[in-house]
């Protein structure tokens, strides 16, 4: 490993470093419009693409402590650092191996299921930009584990959150960024929104046609 990465390496390595780069991040968005930043999405690509798992255990660590965050002013901040973290990693394992793939997948499956089940209307967009960007030109054999995540949100819905089956459907949207090279997902979808026509609720029935008409 080449000195100048190795310094690198060394940094992303250390937890205190890590936890104190995250802490920045969550302060400096207060002074300004609080956007999800692509620039430190790509940082977060690259680092875990030249990494690999070596730095998940500690950023895993941060991304629990940042989605548990409980002052209600840092919540919005702590999201959208957590979405460009994840988004950076998905994207950045676009050429693990399979047998990292596994790894990366057993621990992140059971994050995005609690990140889902508690969105809001100021993190939504967040992570709907993070699955937007993270999956953006992969290999969709690669990504089957996030792909089923994302199709299986729509399962078993009830009309007690409106918010959050909406949010769930303004999701798997995001599966768009496959095309065509899904088609028995989109077939597993379409069905499924076809039972779904008859909502109650018309913001969730607009959702639904949307997902019809891709």
């Amino acid at each position: 490993m080449p000195e100048h990465v190795v310094i690198l390496y060394n940094r992303f390595i250390n937890r205190n470093f890590i936890s104190k780069l995250i802490q920045y991040m969550i302060i400096e968005e207060e002074l300004d419009e609080i956007t999800f930043n692509f620039n430190r999405f790509r940082m977060f690509k690259g680092l875990f693409r030249n990494f690999g798992l070596d730095l998940i255990s500690n950023f895993m660590e941060q991304l629990d402590i940042l989605i548990h965050e409980k002052t209600k002013e840092k919540q919005q901040n702590c999201h959208r650092v957590a979405a460009e973290i994840v988004a950076g990693i998905i994207r950045g394992s676009k050429y693990w191996t399979l047998e990292a793939l596994e790894e990366l997948w057993q621990k992140l499956i059971p994050l995005l299921n609690e990140i889902c089940t508690n969105l809001n209307p100021e993190t939504l967009s967040y992570w709907g930009l993070c699955f937007k960007f993270g999956m953006e030109d992969l290999d969709p054999r690669r990504m089957h584990h996030l792909i089923q995540f994302i199709r299986t949100l729509i399962n078993d819905q009830t009309i007690v959150n409106t918010f959050l089956e909406t949010s769930c459907w303004f999701l798997v949207l995001k599966l768009t960024n496959f095309e065509w090279r899904v088609p028995s997902i989109w077939c597993a979808i379409n069905e499924h929104a076809k039972e779904m026509l008859d909502h109650p609720y018309k913001l969730v029935r607009e959702y639904i046609a949307n997902v019809l008409s891709v």
